[in-house]
């Protein structure tokens, strides 16, 4: 996949603070290590996954921590566990 660097989208700025004041919590720049897609979970299915080797998050990893609370996505710490969450 490729990743796109530089210049967004004009319209993001205004769309996401529409969805905001919708009440819709916006990710422009994924606070997470994974984002995942299996074709046999249909179109626009994800799943994401936070990939940590230690025991905890520090405290520079705040943001992930807020980020994993508000929407249960769920740390993983080996091949197994990954795998276990991708169904």
């Amino acid at each position: 996949m490729r990743q796109r660097i530089g210049k967004r989208d004009e319209a993001e700025g205004s769309i996401c603070e529409a969805l905001a004041a919708a009440g819709v919590m916006v990710y422009r720049h994924l606070p997470s290590d994974l984002l995942l897609y299996r074709e046999s979970w249909g179109p626009n299915h994800f799943k994401i996954l936070e990939v940590k080797s230690g025991p905890r998050l520090d405290k520079r990893q705040e943001n992930q921590r807020k980020f994993m609370l508000y929407t249960g996505v769920p740390i993983v710490r080996t091949c197994e566990e990954a795998l276990k969450e991708a169904g």
